[in-house]
């Protein structure tokens, strides 16, 4: 038994609601700014990561090698750590991503002293990123706006922001804990 395939004449076939024009890639907009924003940090991050002098920083410090590191750094970072941070969107600022750099280079100088090669090229990681936030500060001072409208001036959009999230987080609550609170009239 021999089957064939037929083909259809696309004007025999039914219309349906189905058939209508993609759009252009083009002219899409993006409705999430975090996903600009991230791509720009996470840029930043790839420069300082390809930086030959920067290897010390681009992983975690291995307990297996330093093993009192972790007694002296209570909160470690590295560039690793930061790309992951900035995937999960964790960074709404140019702030928050220049506190981990900066967390970064008070490890070093924590662990290694002040006057210590390792400190100084650490030194060197930061200035770089500082530059690179400068270079790009208007493009990113506009998504973190969109992000976080609070920090904006327009009050209405920053009123929206605070129901919305509002809402986000009493939509989090557990249904056992709202049922333990009853209105009694």
């Amino acid at each position: 038994m021999l089957i064939q395939r037929v083909k259809k004449h696309p004007l025999t076939e039914p219309l349906t609601l189905f058939h209508k024009k993609k759009a252009k890639a083009g002219k899409r907009r993006r409705t999430n700014p975090e996903v600009p924003f991230a791509a720009a940090l996470e840029k930043i991050v790839n420069k300082l990561s390809a930086v030959q002098e920067y290897w010390p920083f681009c992983k975690p410090v291995s307990s297996k090698d330093v093993p009192d590191y972790y007694n002296l750094i209570k909160f470690s970072m590295d560039l690793q750590t930061m790309k992951d941070n900035i995937r999960k969107h964790k960074y709404e600022t140019r702030q928050q991503f220049t506190e981990h750099v900066n967390l970064i280079v008070n490890n070093c100088i924590t662990y290694n002293g002040f006057n210590s090669e390792l400190t100084k090229t650490a030194q060197r990681m930061l200035e770089m990123s500082n530059k690179e936030i400068n270079q790009n500060s208007q493009a990113l001072e506009k998504l973190e706006h969109e992000i976080n409208p609070l920090l904006g001036d327009d009050p209405q959009a920053a009123l929206s922001f605070l129901c919305r999230k509002s809402i986000e987080r009493m939509k989090a609550v557990p249904n056992y804990l709202l049922r333990s609170y009853q209105i009694i009239e």
